[in-house]
């Protein structure tokens, strides 16, 4: 049964990526064209619902919400460029598919550019949020280790010296002593 702080990551993670979106289409729309007077009449509220849709269509095709404790920045950073690249894709296609929009090209570049961007530092600093949490204490699986050899004794090390990952080694105990009682290990 999945915890607590798995339950809500997701959404957060989901909250904060179309937070940045809409954000960046908003402030671009206000830049680019200095007014939000016709923004409900006009094209851009079409692109930013077929933005909002290419978010969704990239999400459940590459997952980007399966979230692991042991993941390396380099990993979270080539995960969210294919992700941030494959949006792209989804929104030129289905811009030329379903509409005849024509915006202008800075500020397809501008909303690219600084969403890319955004979500990219929001990804590596909701993860590095996530791992200081964890030193601290909070958001942490218990492990049991069965047996004692020197894969498991890495193991019990990797759990000892890396607590940002969130595993707090519960108990050790050698099989061979086991005998059929779990009871004087607990």
């Amino acid at each position: 049964m999945p915890g607590f702080y798995k339950k809500i990551i997701k959404p957060i993670h989901f909250a904060g990526d179309i937070l940045i979106i809409n954000s960046v289409f908003l402030s671009s729309y206000y830049f680019f064209l200095n007014e939000y007077g016709d923004y409900f009449t006009g094209q851009y509220s079409k692109f930013q619902l077929l933005v909002n849709i290419s978010w969704i269509i990239s999400i459940l095709i590459l997952k980007p919400y399966k979230l692991f404790r042991v993941q390396t920045i380099i990993t979270i950073i080539n995960n969210t460029l294919r992700l941030i690249f494959f949006y792209f894709i989804i929104i030129e296609a289905l811009d030329g598919l379903v509409t005849t929009i024509h915006h202008s090209g800075y500020f397809i570049y501008y909303f690219y550019g600084l969403t890319g961007f955004l979500i990219l530092l929001w990804r590596i600093g909701s993860t590095i949020f996530l791992r200081i949490y964890r030193r601290k204490g909070h958001n942490f699986r218990r492990v049991i280790v069965a047996g004692m050899n020197s894969a498991t004794k890495d193991i019990v090390n990797f759990f000892e010296n890396h607590p940002e990952h969130g595993y707090r080694l519960y108990r050790t105990f050698d099989v061979n002593e086991y005998h059929g009682n779990f009871n004087k290990y607990f």
